[in-house]
């Protein structure tokens, strides 16, 4: 099974790719290009496409990457990740989300459409250390 993601975080899209390219249990099996402008953030997205076994590897990296953006301000990451079913769910993550949390929105076919994180949904979520 293979999950992509199309991530948009303004100017922090590169920073991520950049982020996850560096990561040693993710070698070999994430890869990005560049996506669509968004009209939202009117920056361009990056598309990453990972394989199933580096799921856990892939929410653990962009957990951290969030916690560290978070030092030098709040950072949230819109995704969108289409699903074998061709669903689309979006939701969006920032430097509070649990990684096991990430990993079930990941990998869950009907996983829900919202936002995690800092409490502002009924999701539930705990910091992540």
């Amino acid at each position: 099974m293979v999950v992509e993601l199309v991530i948009t975080a303004g100017d922090e899209t590169g920073d991520l790719s950049t982020w996850l390219a560096r990561e040693n249990d993710l070698r070999g099996y994430v890869r990005s290009r560049p996506g669509p402008l968004s009209e939202h953030t009117l920056a361009a997205e990056v598309v990453i496409i990972a394989a199933i076994a580096a799921v856990s590897a892939l929410a653990r990296s962009i957990c951290g990457y969030l916690i560290e953006r978070e030092r030098a301000r709040r950072t949230d990451l819109e995704f969108a990740i289409t699903r074998k079913s061709g669903n689309v769910d979006h939701f969006v993550v920032n430097g509070t989300t649990d990684p096991l949390r990430l990993v079930e929105l990941l990998l869950g076919e009907d996983g829900p459409s919202d936002q995690i994180g800092d409490g502002d949904s009924d999701a539930s979520s705990s910091a992540v250390s």
